[in-house]
C-alpha cells in the first residue's frame, strides 16, 4: 500500500483502512456490474444521475479527500446566509430491514482534527469549527449508486458526492459519469454555470492520495493516457515534467485526479451516508489558508454548512426521482 502526502497534512490508520474499506465496495459493485451501458447524455439537465454505472465507468472511480483546516478565529469566516441552498441536517435513513427514519445528524470532526498532542493545534474542535475552501455548493454534484448484492457495508455506496476534476474532453464517452448538479432545478438561477472540473476553488484538493499495488497498476497501464510512472516523456511532458506541472500536481494528487492531458482522470467519489461522510476528510495542520491574502473569506465554507447544502441537493434529486415516476 502507498500513501503520499505533503508534509503537513495529517493522515491516520483510520483514513487508511477506510480508504481500502471504501475500495472493496467498489470493487464488489465493479464484480457485479455490466460491462458496458450505452454513453450517458453529458448535458448538465439530462445527466443521469441514478442507476446501473459499468465496468468501464467504475474502473475510473476512487474513494476521494478533502483537507479542511480547525478556524482558529470566527473572524477568519464569513456568515452566509445560504438562501439559494438551505443548510438541511435532517438524513433520511434506512436500517437492515429497509426501514427509512430521519436522524438528525452533523459532521463528526474527531475523525480528521481532533489533536490532543500537539500543543499548537487546538484540541477538540466542535462540529462547526472545521472549514475547507476548495470546494463550494455550486460545485456539487451527488448521484445514487446502485446497490451490491455483496455488500459488506451496506449504505456506504449510496448517495456519493462526485468530486471535480475530471475534464471530459480527454475520456472516451463510455467513461462519462453523470450527476445531479446543485444548479440543476435553478437554485442558483436560470443562467448558472457548473464551475470548470480543473478550477482550484472547486478543485477539492486532497494533499496527496493513497493507492494500492493494484490501483497503481491499473492507473499507468490503464487509465493514465500519459502513464503514471515515468519516464514522463512528451507530448504529456516537457522537461521530464518539471515544466508547466505544479507542486500540487506531484504532491497534491492533482496527476491522479485532473483530466488535463498529462492527468489520469480518476473520478473521487463521497460518501454521504452520515456514518461516513466525516471520514473523507484531512487536516491541513498548517492551519494557514485561512490567514492567506491569497483565500478571501467568501471562499471558507464550514464544512458542516457544506454538509447540510449537499443533502438538501440529494433530496431535491429524489423528488427529481420521484417526479419522473409520476410521469411514466
Amino acid at each position: 500500500f502507498f500513501s503520499v502526502f505533503e508534509d503537513d497534512m495529517r493522515v491516520t490508520g483510520g483514513h487508511i483502512t477506510y480508504f481500502l474499506e471504501m475500495t472493496a465496495e467498489l470493487k464488489r459493485l465493479h464484480d457485479e456490474a455490466p460491462e458496458y451501458l450505452p454513453d450517458e447524455p453529458q448535458d448538465l439537465h439530462t445527466q443521469n444521475f441514478h442507476g446501473q454505472l459499468s465496468k468501464t465507468q467504475l474502473s475510473r472511480m476512487m474513494p476521494g479527500f478533502l483537507r479542511v483546516e480547525v478556524l482558529l478565529k470566527e473572524s477568519n469566516w464569513l456568515s452566509k446566509q445560504h438562501s439559494s441552498i438551505p443548510v438541511d441536517l435532517e438524513f433520511d435513513l434506512k436500517d437492515k430491514y429497509g426501514v427509512i427514519t430521519t436522524e438528525s445528524r452533523t459532521f463528526d470532526p474527531t475523525l480528521c482534527c481532533s489533536v490532543a498532542d500537539v500543543s499548537t493545534l487546538p484540541k477538540h474542535p466542535k462540529y462547526d469549527q472545521v472549514m475547507l475552501w476548495e470546494s463550494s455548493i455550486l460545485s456539487a454534484n451527488v448521484r445514487q449508486f446502485p446497490t451490491s448484492n455483496a455488500s459488506a457495508k451496506p449504505g456506504m455506496l449510496d448517495w456519493m458526492l462526485l468530486q471535480p476534476g475530471s475534464m471530459k474532453p480527454y475520456f472516451h464517452n463510455n467513461k462519462f459519469v453523470g450527476g445531479f448538479w446543485a444548479g440543476r432545478d435553478g437554485a442558483f438561477g436560470a443562467d448558472a454555470v457548473k464551475p470548470d472540473g480543473y478550477e482550484p476553488k472547486n478543485f477539492g484538493q486532497q494533499g496527496g492520495w493513497m493507492a494500492t499495488r493494484e490501483q497503481l497498476f491499473r492507473f499507468h497501464h490503464d487509465e493514465c493516457v500519459p502513464g503514471f510512472f515515468p519516464p514522463f516523456d512528451p507530448p504529456a511532458f516537457k522537461e521530464d515534467g518539471l515544466i508547466y506541472q505544479s507542486v500540487e500536481f506531484w504532491s497534491g494528487g492533482i496527476q491522479l485526479f485532473s483530466g488535463r492531458k498529462s492527468g489520469c482522470n480518476m473520478q473521487r467519489v463521497i460518501s454521504l451516508h452520515p456514518d461516513h461522510f466525516s471520514k473523507h476528510f484531512l487536516y491541513h495542520t498548517a492551519n494557514n489558508k485561512q490567514g492567506s491574502t491569497e483565500i478571501p473569506k467568501s471562499r471558507i465554507e464550514k464544512v458542516n454548512d457544506l454538509y447540510g447544502q449537499i443533502n438538501s441537493v440529494v433530496k431535491a434529486a429524489k423528488r427529481t426521482i420521484e417526479l419522473g415516476k409520476e410521469k411514466s
